[in-house]
């Protein structure tokens, strides 16, 4: 263009050309530099260049520190983040770091030794993030050996899948527990092979798992031939469902009718029959793991889970018993062919009884309920061992008890039959004294030291007569027994009445 007579529009005057010999397009001869290896001519031109404008390439001398920085941003991420999450975050930060070097360096002429503190910071983030990978393993392990069978397959799925995140803190939450008895198990089990007594066991406890964790509940522990159970705490979520009570109430009830039938089928093929007492409480429980650093035992614990324990003891077969709590969340709701009934129980280290409410869920089935009571009469063998003196005129001896007056229905040295007013709950306790139409009564048992008797409920039915309870004497000595039966029937038979006997049978805790 020179030579044409063209003025250079891209140098002026005053300007240093530097004339580069021997440089062209595919020149050889490579040099390395930040950005990979480039011409030699280029590179030289860029020291020019650097020389001549005082831009300086300035190396940032800073490795150790540099290392120390991403090794603990590395390890912080892998220790707090989820594992998917960790290496999302971790390619992100890796492109920043290498985009933000390079802006420095094209911008500001700073070299920045970035990859030996990004590659540690690779190893030690790796290193942690598989020492936390093999403790989330341990700990699936552990909570799959801990809370297998006690909690449904797809809430196990799901602890599985977050168990690096499921903490087992203990927390304060209001459940509903179910306390679940197999009664008479041991003595239908005595004439069994052991393999097989064990085997209906399992099959028991099995069916009443299955129901249970159709209903969202958690089985807590297997007490021998029982089971203790909670509804509305969610371990995976750490939450509290509101529809606790009705899903626990629910499921009990499916549960006694579930054993009906079984009860009813086992009748007519002369197996062995199962009843069932189960107890319901709604209550606030610390729930959390109370085992040692070598095992998860995730279980409630508190006041609660003992009183549910009460109304499982206090119920009748084929029966479920409600804490108060429960009852006053359910009693609106609909419960087909089911009758409530209010009683009250003794708890222990209470002196005073407790309000509780029972649960008939077989208001319509009294067919299929007798059938289910007098199979298992007849397959345990269980009869009243001491003679028990039947009294023809109800009113003829009045029993009373601070809950209050009530005609005495038979007797002997070990106990009474009582007809009162109001029902009263297995396992409660009172005291008792006596009085008859016959004047002398109350002073003959003064005299004897069996005027006030302390007694304990064993068992409890309604009848034409009232509810009638069984109550067995708890501190009479042998010669006390004697006497109180002696005195009794003086008092309590006409004389044609006296060689009148009833052989009582019972079923489970309950005469007839």
């Amino acid at each position: 263009r020179a030579r044409e007579g063209y003025k250079a529009d891209h140098i002026n005057a005053g300007d240093v050309v530097l004339i580069l010999p021997l440089f062209f397009t595919g020149n050889v001869d490579l040099r390395p530099s930040p950005y990979g290896w480039i011409p030699g001519g280029l590179y030289m031109a860029a020291m020019i260049n650097s020389v001549m404008t005082g831009q300086w390439v300035q190396p940032v001398l800073m490795s150790e520190t540099l290392s120390v920085i991403f090794i603990l941003i590395a390890v912080t991420m892998a220790y707090l983040m989820p594992s998917g999450a960790f290496w999302r975050a971790w390619a992100a930060v890796m492109v920043g770091i290498f985009a933000v070097n390079q802006a420095l360096f094209a911008y500001s002429g700073l070299v920045i030794p970035w990859v030996l503190p990004l590659l540690g910071a690779n190893v030690a983030g790796a290193h942690v993030f598989a020492l936390r990978v093999r403790s989330g393993e341990r700990k699936a392990v552990a909570l799959r050996a801990a809370l297998d069978g006690a909690v449904s397959p797809a809430q196990m799925e799901t602890l599985i899948t977050r168990s690096d995140a499921i903490t087992f803190e203990p927390r304060e939450r209001v459940v509903t527990l179910l306390f679940i008895d197999v009664v008479g198990f041991s003595i239908s089990s005595e004439n069994m092979m052991p393999r097989m007594a064990f085997d209906n066991l399992k099959s028991i406890l099995n069916q009443i798992t299955t129901v249970i964790h159709n209903y969202g509940g958690v089985v807590d522990k297997t007490l021998g031939d029982g089971l203790l159970c909670y509804f509305g705490y969610r371990i995976e979520s750490d939450e509290t469902d509101t529809d606790h009570p009705e899903r626990a109430v629910r499921c009990a009830v499916e549960i006694q009718k579930l054993f009906l039938e079984n009860a009813v089928a086992a009748a007519r093929s002369a197996a062995p029959i199962y009843p069932l007492r189960i107890g319901v409480n709604t209550t606030s429980c610390y729930v959390g793991d109370i085992g040692s650093g070598q095992r998860i035992e995730f279980t409630v614990v508190g006041n609660g889970v003992n009183f549910a324990k009460r109304l499982e003891s206090a119920c009748e077969t084929y029966r479920i018993m409600l804490g108060s709590t429960t009852y006053d969340l359910v009693k609106g709701l609909r419960f087909d062919d089911c009758e409530f009934a209010r009683r009250v129980i003794k708890v222990k280290h209470h002196e005073e009884l407790m309000e509780a409410w029972e649960l008939m869920p077989f208001a319509s089935r009294a067919e299929d309920l007798k059938i289910a009571e007098d199979a298992y009469s007849r397959t345990t063998r269980a009869h009243r061992i001491s003679e028990r003196l039947h009294v023809r005129e109800q009113d003829r001896v009045k029993v009373m008890s601070p809950h209050g007056d009530g005609s005495l229905l038979n007797f002997s040295g070990s106990g009474v039959s009582v007809a009162f007013n109001e029902a009263l709950g297995r396992g409660a306790e009172v005291t008792l004294w006596f009085e008859s139409r016959e004047p002398g009564l109350a002073k003959r048992l003064l005299e004897g030291g069996v005027d006030r008797i302390q007694g304990e409920v064993r068992w409890s039915y309604l009848s034409a007569q009232g509810m009638v309870h069984g109550i067995m004497f708890k501190d009479l000595t042998p010669d006390q027994s004697e006497y109180f039966a002696k005195t009794m029937s003086e008092f309590a038979f006409m004389p044609a009445d006296t060689n009148l006997r009833l052989q009582g049978v019972v079923h489970g805790d309950k005469a007839v």
